[in-house]
């Protein structure tokens, strides 16, 4: 998520995700937010991921074991993450 989407978006509460702050403090949440935010002054970049080839390994040999394991379990019980990076909210 990028971050001019990251301000704008909501702060989550506890019924929707297990991280999420208190509904009877949902308002404070969202001005201390507004506070983080607007108070910004570094520029932002999208942080860069870093190679998720274990050290040691040739990338080839890793996607190869990777493709083997997929065989095994199935395509969707496997996945590389290598996202981008998120912080915060």
């Amino acid at each position: 998520m990028s971050f001019s989407r990251e301000a704008g978006s909501d702060v989550p509460t506890l019924p929707k995700v297990h991280s999420g702050i208190p509904p009877y403090l949902l308002d404070k949440a969202r001005e201390a937010k507004q506070d983080v935010f607007t108070g910004w002054t570094k520029a932002q970049n999208e942080r860069q991921r870093l190679s998720v080839v274990p050290q040691g390994i040739e990338r080839d040999d890793f996607v190869k074991a990777l493709d083997e394991l997929r065989e095994q379990l199935g395509a969707e019980y496997v996945e590389v993450n290598d996202k981008p990076l998120k912080d915060g909210w």
